[in-house]
C-alpha cells in the first residue's frame, strides 16, 4: 500500500539524528520523568487560555484508501510546503508550563531530556502504512490502543480512524502531548471539503485552503467539550514511573523508533509487560541498527526472547540505506502445567 506526504521527515541516512542522544543535558529541563496523566479537555483548556506565538503549519499524509491524518508541525524550518501545496498557517501558542523550551531544538535528541517527539520519523510513516493495509484494519475495531513514545501520534490516530473504542498516548515529553499530539488529534475531529475530483483512482494530498485551520481554531475556542467518537487520553513521563502507575490492559500497543537505546529496554519491556492484555498485540516499527548508539531490531528480538514473556516475529521489511523493520509480538502461551 502506497501513500503520499509532502513535508520532510526524519532523515534515513546512516548519521540520523539519534546520534545526538549524548548532548550534555539541561538540568532545569529534567522535570518530566514522573507519570502524568491528561485529557483531550485539558489540551483544549491550555490552548484557549494561552497567547499568541509563532507560526506552525498544519501537514497532512494520504493513505489510498482515502484515510487522512493531519497533523500538526510546530516548527517553520519543517513548514516549506512542496511545489504544488503550501501547508496551511495556524497561530501556534505558547501552552503555559507546557511551552516547548527554548533550548530544544527539534531536531535534537538529548536523553533523559527530549526524546524526538517534534518530529516525523520514518518508522511511523511505516507503520501507518503497514496498518493501512486491508487485511490490518480489522484488528482496531472496538479495541483498546496505547501508542508509546507517540510523538506527533500518527499510528494512534489512525487507529482512531479504523474504529478504536479507546487511544492513549505515552511520550516522554509534557510539551510534545500539549503542542503536537494533542493539537494534532484535535485536527482530525474537523472536516475539510477537498475540491479535488473525489472519483480520482489515487490519493492526494488535500489542498489546506484555511478551512482545517478555521474549524481547529473554532474547537479550540468553544467552550463545550470536544465530542469524539474515540475516547483519547495523554500520559507524560518516563517508561519505569508509567508502568507503576498504569492500570490498564491494552488490546494493541503501537510504538516506532523507541528501541534506539539498549539502555532503555529493560523499562520499555517492562512496560509493555504491564500493559499488554493477555491476548493482546505489540506492533513496534524501527531502523534495523542505529548508528552512533547501538540499538536496533537484532538487539531488541536477542532482549526479548531471553525475556520469555513475548514471541516476536518480523511481519515487514523496508529497503532503504537504513533498513527499517516491523515487529510483531504477542505474549508466550503457557504450556500445560506451567505456572
Amino acid at each position: 500500500m502506497d501513500f503520499k506526504f509532502n513535508f520532510s521527515a526524519a532523515s534515513d541516512e546512516p548519521e540520523n539524528k539519534k546520534e545526538n542522544i549524548g548532548k550534555k543535558q539541561d538540568k532545569n529541563l529534567i522535570n518530566l520523568q514522573k507519570y502524568q496523566h491528561f485529557t483531550l479537555d485539558d489540551i483544549q483548556n491550555v490552548w484557549r487560555n494561552s497567547s499568541e506565538s509563532e507560526v506552525c503549519c498544519i501537514e497532512c499524509v494520504n493513505l489510498t484508501d482515502g484515510t487522512e491524518i493531519h497533523f500538526m508541525q510546530t516548527y517553520t524550518d519543517v513548514c516549506k510546503g512542496s511545489e504544488t501545496s503550501e501547508p496551511t498557517k495556524v497561530v501556534s501558542k505558547k501552552t503555559g508550563e507546557f511551552t516547548i523550551p527554548d533550548t530544544i531544538d527539534s531536531s535534537d535528541l538529548v536523553s533523559k531530556v527530549y526524546e524526538g517527539g517534534l518530529k516525523v520519523w520514518e518508522s511511523s510513516l511505516d507503520l501507518v502504512e503497514f496498518l493501512g493495509k486491508p487485511e490490518n484494519k480489522s484488528f482496531f475495531a472496538d479495541a483498546s490502543v496505547l501508542e508509546v513514545g507517540c510523538g506527533i501520534g500518527l499510528p494512534g490516530i489512525l487507529a482512531s480512524k479504523y474504529g478504536a473504542k479507546k487511544v492513549v498516548f505515552q511520550d516522554y515529553n509534557d510539551f510534545v502531548l500539549f503542542n503536537t499530539t494533542g493539537p494534532s488529534v484535535i485536527l482530525n475531529q474537523c472536516q475539510v471539503k477537498d475540491d479535488e475530483d473525489s472519483s480520482a483512482p489515487e490519493a492526494k494530498r488535500i489542498k489546506t485552503d484555511g478551512d482545517l485551520m478555521a474549524c481547529f481554531e473554532r474547537v479550540i475556542e468553544t467552550e463545550k467539550k470536544i465530542d469524539t467518537k474515540c475516547q483519547y487520553s495523554f500520559i507524560g513521563g518516563d517508561w519505569e514511573e508509567i508502568a507503576k502507575n498504569i492500570d490498564e490492559k491494552f488490546d494493541i500497543v503501537l510504538t516506532a523508533e523507541t528501541i534506539y537505546d539498549v539502555t532503555n529496554y529493560e523499562k520499555l519491556h517492562l512496560l509493555l509487560e504491564r500493559c499488554v492484555g493477555p491476548n493482546g498485540m505489540i506492533f513496534l516499527a524501527a531502523k534495523s541498527f542505529y548508528f552512533g548508539v547501538g540499538g536496533g531490531i537484532s538487539l531488541w528480538i536477542e532482549f526479548v526472547e531471553n525475556k520469555k514473556v513475548f514471541e516476536v516475529i518480523v511481519v515487514e521489511l523496508i529497503d532503504a540505506p537504513v533498513k527499517r523493520e516491523i515487529l510483531k509480538m504477542k505474549r508466550l502461551t503457557q504450556k500445560t502445567g506451567e505456572k
